[in-house]
């Protein structure tokens, strides 16, 4: 029997190192999503909204992403990926950093969407930046790394929110941000 077959990780190997860089800030971006399960929770416990308030306001919000992305997705082909990409998600980070030191603050909401408009804009960057980096050849291998990635780092992240939600709640956004700004600079480094 033959040992390559049996191993479903050798489909990642051999690809370019940027690939790997983007698969890595991508497991560092995803584990750093973490308040986003706990927002509603936040919303209700923490400002007192109804439930219907805060599932309005999380419609709301979320339908933010959506602009952010086509804006982003321009901006990367005008400007640069990777410029967009920066920006983008370190404006997406500070919001959250506000966030976290704002506590029960009625600006946190505003905060929130500022953040989904700008990590809505950073996503087309990102994956156009997975496009330069690989061929024809490995592209699929490329962006199946980079979905395990955000699988990866999405399964862990909620584990750390619950955590924090009841205990330290504004280090859900300070984490958040903290990881936020560590994808970046691993883009920035490497």
């Amino acid at each position: 029997m033959n040992l390559k077959k049996l191993n479903p990780f050798q489909v990642y190997r051999g690809l370019p190192r940027p690939v790997y860089v983007l698969f890595a800030a991508t497991v560092i971006n995803g584990m750093g999503i973490f308040v986003y399960p706990f927002l509603t929770l936040f919303l209700t416990r923490k400002l007192g909204y109804s439930v219907a308030r805060a599932g309005a306001f999380m419609l709301c919000a979320s339908i933010l992403y959506v602009p952010g992305n086509f804006i982003g997705g321009k901006l990367a082909d005008r400007i640069g990926r990777r410029a967009v990409l920066l920006v983008s998600q370190t404006l997406a980070s500070i919001a959250f950093l506000f966030c976290g030191f704002l506590g029960d603050s009625p600006l946190v909401p505003g905060l929130i969407m500022v953040n989904l408009f700008f990590d809505g804009a950073a996503d087309p960057a990102r994956s156009a930046m997975m496009t330069d980096v690989t061929t024809a050849e490995n592209r699929q291998s490329g962006f199946a790394l980079n979905y395990l990635g955000h699988n990866l780092g999405y399964a862990i992240g909620p584990l750390v929110g619950g955590f924090l939600f009841y205990r330290a709640t504004g280090l859900l956004f300070v984490g958040n941000a903290v990881m936020g700004f560590l994808s970046i600079l691993f883009v920035v480094l490497f």
